[in-house]
This record gives structure tokens, C-alpha cells and sequence, in this order.
């Protein structure tokens, strides 16, 4: 294994790389590996560890081991404490999330104040696996089925070769310490659901997964590569820019027989999504006049031309939501997913929302709450102000201005980030569900 890693070092050049490489360590036996090879390969290098502070005592003694292995090699050692639980609620994202954002911002300030050039991750094939798996479930592009990155801009993994398996045997076979994380073992977490459910089933119908799955991703990552060439050839090719904005000629769009996947990532940089693309090409040989918005931008299908233009901006906090659009404001963002499957696992993160499609009425309405408005909360049999429930749940000014939400036909399905309707629940029956999810939380 530490001929594998000294190769992949001489492959990428890090070893002529004059600066100096902040190496995140949790205390798992990944990173202590990690660390290990590190520290034999010759690498200027500082340890970072985060204190999530959410296990307890346990947390404290992490942070506590990896000192003093630190102190034992003599090598810059950078702690750090984070209240994650305050983050999330604060932000209202799940505590995974707020972990990777409280982890990588705090990276990124030590790179900027103690000089490091580059951060090193000990992700492996496993994760990569793993993320590869989460993403093809929730929905995704070839983008999402290629991995993790392995030698990025600033972030490096050089362990995504190595199995989760030969990372343990090696961390036996070299006595090499290392502190276990109790939650690996829950499958509450996504992740360790596809760990400990997904994948070994998948194991049953193919021994060799994890090398065929490494082998699909490298594949993918070919085929994503030519995508975003060939994508950014027909930008170039049918994109013209016009005095107002930008006009793509219908017939041309046509001719070149592209879909909703091409249109939407031609269309990424107007705030123009999937599911819009798909009615864009739904009708793209039907009448005129049909327009479009994004958060951003407006779309016409204008006679011969898909005209785009910059949206005047909307002082007044109000927007109009189509059929799969996001929701978007300065505060959040929602992406939309829309399931034909009764039995589709319900989304039990407050923060989210699952809706009975076949309840609502499109366009519907986003604004921000007004005094007097009411709604029928989630398990209740009356009506609540919601400027009660907004009391209820101790928000300061400042958090109640920033709060909106979602009307169809006049009537408040959803206090955006907060409660959720009585009347447009999932419930059994259901047959469509649209689904409102963060997008800090994909």
C-alpha cells in the first residue's frame, strides 16, 4: 500500500510541489492511515481536526489522541470546536451538512492563514461507492455517476484507490492506532445505509462490485468529459447573443434532435432546470408565446426564436412557481422532485416537504407571510395565524422576515421550512407526491 501511495504521489507531482499540505484527520482509521503514509513519505504537512461536538465525551477524547500523536511526531497540530448542532438548527440543515460546511470553510481559512497550499482527504473507494449510489437515487446527471475528484484544485484523495478493506488490513499489519466512530455503526445516516444495507447486497450479485464499480465510474468520467464538450460546442454553435439577451433559432434546436438533459445544462447559467427543459422541448413545435421564468431569466418561444432575457428584479418578495420549478429566494433553496409511486419513502427532515401533487393547482404562489394569514398546520383540525406559529417557534425579527410561503389557488400549503399544510399532506392514497428538498441537504 505505501508503494501505491508513493506512485500516486510521483504520478500527480505532489512531491515537487515546494508549499506545504494541511492533512484532515478525524481519528478514524482512514485518516490515522492517511497520516501514516504521509508522514513516510517525505511531505511537508499540518494536522487539522474537527471537534463536532456531537458525541460527547467522545469527541473530547478524538481530539485528545490525535494531540498527542501529534505531539509524538512533532507536527503542527490545528483543533478546532464547533457547537454543529446550533449551526444546523440556525441554518436549518441537517447536521451532516452542517459538519461538511463548519469542516471545509475552516479548511479553507487555515490554507489562507497558515499557508497551506493543498488539503488532503482520506475518502476511499468505498465512499466513492457510496456516493456514486446516493446520487443515482436521488436523481442525477452523468455528472453525478463519475465520483469524487481525486486530484482537484486545492482538495486530494490520494486513498480513492484503496478499499475500505485494504485500508484495515494495512492499519493491522503496521499496528497503526485509530479511534472507531459508535454512529458508523447506525444506519440512520444515508450513507451508512448503503453501507451496511445496499451494498452488500448488491455484493451477492456481484462479488467483484467495488472494482466494477471504480471501473463504471472511470468510465462515466470519459463520457461526462465529451458531454460537457459537446454541450459547449452547441452553446457556441446555436446560442446567439442579441441586443436584449440571448435568442436560439427553434428549427437549428430541432434539427440537432437535443433533449431536456442538453437544453437544461445549455440553459444552467439562465436558473433554467430539467423539468422546465422538458416542457420547453414538450412544445417547442407548438404555438408562440409561451414564456417561461427562472429565478433569473424569462423564455419566450417566440415564432422562429427561444428568446432569453435578464428578469427585472421583484422588490415585492413574489413569484410565481411552475410545475418543477425551484424555489429560490436570498434565504434557501428548494429543488423539486416530482414521484408516481404511492409508497415512495416519506421525508421526515422538517426542513423538507412531500405535497399530494394531485391537491395542488399550478402556477402557485411564493411570497413572504403577511399578517393575517392562516393555514390548517400539520395534525390539526382548525385554523392557525401564521404569525402565531411563527411566535411559537421563538423567531427574531429578522429570522420572521425572511420567512415565506407557498400558495396554491389563494391557500397556504406550506410555511416554507416550517410546517406543512394539513390539507395537502401525503397521505394513504397519494399517487403523486411533489417534493420540495433543500438543496444543502442532497
Amino acid at each position: 500500500m505505501h508503494n501505491r501511495f508513493l506512485q500516486f504521489i510521483k504520478k500527480h507531482a505532489l512531491n515537487r510541489q515546494k508549499g506545504k499540505f494541511l492533512l484532515a484527520i478525524s481519528g478514524g482509521v482512514d485518516s490515522m492511515v492517511l497520516w501514516h503514509l504521509v508522514a513516510n513519505s517525505g511531505l511537508g504537512y499540518g494536522v487539522a481536526h474537527c471537534n463536532f461536538q456531537l458525541r460527547g465525551n467522545a469527541s473530547d477524547q478524538d481530539e485528545a489522541f490525535i494531540r498527542e500523536k501529534a505531539n509524538q511526531l512533532d507536527v503542527t497540530f490545528h483543533p478546532k470546536k464547533f457547537d454543529t448542532s446550533s449551526y444546523a438548527t440556525i441554518n436549518k440543515i441537517s447536521t451532516q451538512m452542517a459538519a461538511r460546511d463548519l469542516r471545509y470553510g475552516w479548511f479553507d481559512e487555515l490554507c489562507e492563514t497558515e499557508g497551506y497550499d493543498r488539503i488532503l482527504l482520506a475518502h476511499h473507494a468505498n465512499d466513492n461507492v457510496e456516493t456514486f449510489i446516493l446520487n443515482m437515487a436521488r436523481g442525477t446527471s452523468i455528472n453525478g455517476l463519475t465520483g469524487m475528484e481525486v486530484n482537484g484544485l486545492k482538495l486530494i484523495r490520494p486513498l480513492l484507490d484503496f478499499s475500505k478493506e485494504e485500508i484495515i488490513a494495512f492499519a493491522n499489519d503496521q499496528n497503526i492506532q485509530w479511534r472507531e466512530d459508535s454512529s458508523n455503526a447506525e444506519i440512520y445516516y444515508k450513507r451508512n445505509f448503503i453501507r451496511k444495507e445496499v451494498v452488500p447486497k448488491l455484493e451477492t450479485l456481484n462479488p467483484d462490485f467495488l472494482t466494477t464499480m471504480k471501473r463504471n465510474m472511470a468510465k462515466n468520467m470519459e463520457v461526462s468529459r465529451l458531454a460537457r464538450l459537446g454541450i459547449e460546442k452547441l452553446k457556441t454553435e446555436l446560442l446567439m447573443v442579441e441586443e436584449f439577451g440571448f435568442s436560439i433559432h427553434k428549427q437549428k434546436l430541432l434539427k440537432q434532435k437535443v433533449g431536456a438533459y442538453v437544453l437544461s445544462e445549455m440553459l444552467k447559467e439562465f436558473g433554467f432546470n430539467y423539468f422546465q427543459s422538458e416542457e420547453i422541448i414538450a412544445v417547442l413545435d407548438g404555438t408562440s408565446g409561451k414564456l417561461f421564468k427562472s429565478f433569473t431569466h424569462e423564455l419566450l418561444l417566440d415564432r422562429e426564436l427561444i428568446r432569453i432575457r435578464p428578469r427585472s428584479k421583484n422588490s415585492t418578495g413574489e413569484y410565481k412557481i411552475g410545475l418543477g420549478d425551484v424555489l429560490s429566494t436570498h434565504a434557501f433553496e428548494y429543488k423539486a422532485w416530482i414521484y408516481e409511486d404511492e409508497n415512495v419513502e416519506v421525508d421526515k427532515n422538517p426542513i423538507n416537504v412531500m405535497l399530494d401533487f394531485d391537491q395542488l393547482k399550478f402556477p402557485m404562489d411564493l411570497r413572504r407571510w403577511r399578517e393575517g394569514d392562516k393555514f390548517q398546520p400539520l395534525g390539526m383540525q382548525g385554523q392557525k395565524l401564521v404569525s402565531d406559529l411563527l411566535i411559537d417557534l421563538k423567531l427574531s425579527i429578522f429570522e420572521k422576515e425572511s420567512v415565506f410561503v407557498l400558495c396554491s389557488n389563494n391557500e397556504i400549503v406550506w410555511v416554507v421550512g416550517y410546517r406543512v399544510s394539513d390539507k395537502f399532506k401525503v397521505r394513504s392514497g397519494t399517487n403523486s407526491v411533489l417534493h420540495y428538498q433543500l438543496a444543502d441537504s442532497l
